[in-house]
């Protein structure tokens, strides 16, 4: 999932929910300008501040964040935010790469694909938008 941001479809009270349920929820985290990895998120008591002031989970020695890039546990489903998308699953981000890489990189580790869905507002969602052959395409779009 993603902790949102003001501009994007709130997703605060959704991970705290699957949380009660008891549902691991993967959180990005900014390490570099070109890469993220996948924490684990326990609560929002966790969460610092990051890269381009996105709420973000922390690595360290404590039980509130486990990094899970190279974990054993393939992720099932990711929800996505994008700043548009099209009917055709494109999903144009913030310029950086960083979740078409991700899931590329995922897709290489456990040689399957992730389930993908992007999310956002109904203006958001568009005929059609450029794209690349290394963008990743999403499986289904919410709006």
């Amino acid at each position: 999932m993603y902790h949102s941001l003001p501009d994007e479809v709130s997703t605060h009270s959704l991970l705290n929910e699957l949380r009660k349920q008891g549902k691991r929820i993967l959180l990005p985290q900014v390490i570099s300008n070109t890469e993220m990895r996948i924490l684990e998120y326990k609560d929002t008591a966790s969460l610092t501040k990051g890269a381009y002031g996105i709420w973000e989970p922390q690595a360290h020695n404590s039980s509130h964040s486990q990094d899970v890039s190279k974990d054993y546990m393939i992720p099932q489903l990711a929800i996505i935010p994008g700043r548009a998308f099209d009917k055709e699953g494109h999903r144009l981000g913030r310029g950086k790469g960083y979740y078409d890489r991700l899931m590329s990189q995922y897709a290489n580790i456990y040689h399957t694909s992730v389930y993908k869905i992007g999310v956002c507002f109904h203006f958001q969602l568009l005929e059609s938008i450029p794209h690349d052959n290394f963008d990743v395409t999403m499986d289904e779009v919410i709006y």
